[in-house]
């Protein structure tokens, strides 16, 4: 370990965008601005997306990706509610679960084809539960 002087360190450094490197040479993260938002994205061993965090003027988001970088969950907040939304490896949204700005939490799940087919709430302080046949449509609720 090496002994550095106070003049090595920069109070600040200013750029528009910072890459990390392994040590064979290769971008494995970058921070960069994108449309006037800051995004920070990490790259696995292979070269391929593995993740991406924004703060997007709607919210903040977190994008995970799988070995092909196919989005499969995100992570944000928009106007104050919170959602999770997870997706199979053909991009195609198979649940959510949301949070809304009172508090109130709903689980929703898709079929292959991205039609819904269950939620399960609690609104207001009441439960729910809905079902919904294969056009989407919907089957039975309660209360």
């Amino acid at each position: 370990m090496t002994d550095r002087s106070k003049a090595d360190v920069q109070d600040i450094v200013r750029a528009k965008q910072f890459e990390l490197v392994d040590d064979q040479g290769r971008m494995r993260a970058k921070l960069r601005m994108t449309d006037d938002e800051p995004a920070l994205a990490l790259v696995n061993a292979t070269g391929k997306l593995a993740m991406l965090l924004s703060a997007t003027s709607q919210g903040p988001a977190l994008f995970l990706y799988d070995a092909d970088e196919n989005t499969r969950a995100c992570l944000s907040i928009v106007e104050d509610c919170v959602a999770l939304e997870l997706a199979d490896a053909n991009e195609v949204l198979r649940a959510r679960l949301t949070m809304d700005t009172d508090g109130n939490p709903v689980l929703d799940l898709f079929d292959a084809a991205g039609k819904p087919r269950a939620a399960l709430g609690v609104f207001r302080g009441q439960p729910f539960l809905e079902l919904f046949d294969s056009k989407g449509e919907l089957l039975w609720s309660a209360p």
